[in-house]
């Protein structure tokens, strides 16, 4: 992209965008964040729930009662 009118500088490096020397020298590092983006929004998902869980246990003193409740107020 050495083309490009606005370079800023950072652009350039040993290998050309878009060749087999470009993806031979940073595909790791995009195949590892597609799979963190993919499979971050899962785990956040189980995460929140799991928070939501113990956040509901501790305000009923760890009880199975669905009513009782630690807060008296909206």
């Amino acid at each position: 992209m050495r083309e490009q009118p606005f370079s800023f500088g950072v652009i350039y490096g040993k290998n050309g965008d878009f060749n087999a020397a470009f993806f031979q020298q940073s595909g790791d590092i995009l195949i590892s964040t597609m799979l963190f983006n993919s499979f971050y929004p899962i785990l956040e998902f189980f995460g929140h729930w799991v928070k939501r869980a113990v956040l509901r246990k501790f305000d009923r003193s760890w009880g199975n009662d669905v009513y009782k409740t630690k807060k008296t107020s909206i």
